[in-house]
């Protein structure tokens, strides 16, 4: 987390809710979407504080299911989830070349 403070209304633990309230209806849907072979992904934040943020997540990948889908936008979620950092396809990578010794220069 950064090095500022956590606002305390952005304090939260919902751990045991989301178990008692809301877990079972997601493995219903789970279910339901393995059954009719439907890709998913979810993810919830259940906890928040100074330590991080803890989250719940599932998925079915299109590729597990043998399915290729035009826009997947399932797989790039579970992407940043795995930690990798996505840029826009189209967004233009800026970088300048140091040509002290005139290596360039003379090319």
């Amino acid at each position: 987390m950064s090095e500022e403070k956590i606002h305390p209304n952005d304090v939260f633990d919902k751990t045991e809710i989301f178990k008692r309230e809301c877990e079972r209806l997601l493995d219903e849907l789970t279910l339901l979407c393995s059954i009719h072979r439907i890709p998913f992904f979810w993810t919830a934040a259940v906890k928040n504080d100074s330590e991080g943020t803890t989250y719940i997540r599932n998925a079915a990948a299109p590729a597990s299911r043998n399915i290729n889908l035009v826009d997947d936008q399932i797989s790039k979620h579970l992407g940043v989830c795995a930690g990798f950092n996505i840029t826009h396809e189209n967004s233009n990578i800026n970088f300048e070349l140091d040509d002290e010794d005139g290596f360039f220069y003379n090319l």
